[in-house]
């Protein structure tokens, strides 16, 4: 199989977009039944059986965590939270048995806390024009790494 390393890139450009947007339906749809998310607690952790992860879920828990998204019970998120993933250094490369295995590195800034106002700021952190003005602390940043393993796209 040729790996089409463009197709897979605006994959991941496609599914933080979607996310940050809260468009969790489209986003949903994006990942097929025997999908698994993961997302380890550090990077030493490389096995999820035997460390704790941020979130390690199958489909039928995305579509949990969606179903109560959008329910409006999740009070965590009233008002919906302004995020956006900026994604970086992705490495794809085709495993022995043909799936392929892309990784990638993204910063996550949660861009709700508006702090000062002024639209350069807000379009500097990527939260649009219109969105209040941030500005982001070391404690507003999450650094994170993900491995996602894509068998068709």
């Amino acid at each position: 199989m040729a790996v089409d390393s463009r197709q897979i890139e605006q994959f991941i450009y496609r599914e933080a977009r979607l996310a940050d947007e809260n468009a969790y339906d489209e986003w949903l749809a994006m990942w097929a039944d025997e999908a698994l998310y993961w997302v380890p607690a550090n990077l030493d952790d490389p096995d999820p059986s035997k460390h704790i992860s941020t979130i390690y879920d199958n489909r039928s828990h995305l579509e949990q965590r969606i179903k109560r998204l959008k329910s409006g019970m999740a009070h965590a998120q009233a008002p919906v939270s302004r995020m956006r993933r900026v994604v970086s250094n992705i490495e794809i490369a085709e495993r022995p048995d043909g799936i392929v295995e892309a990784q990638s590195n993204f910063v996550l800034a949660n861009c709700a806390a508006a702090i000062r106002t002024s639209s350069s700021a807000a379009r500097s952190t990527g939260c649009g024009p219109t969105a209040p003005a941030v500005t982001i602390s070391s404690k507003r940043k999450c650094c994170c790494s993900t491995t996602t393993a894509l068998s068709t796209i």
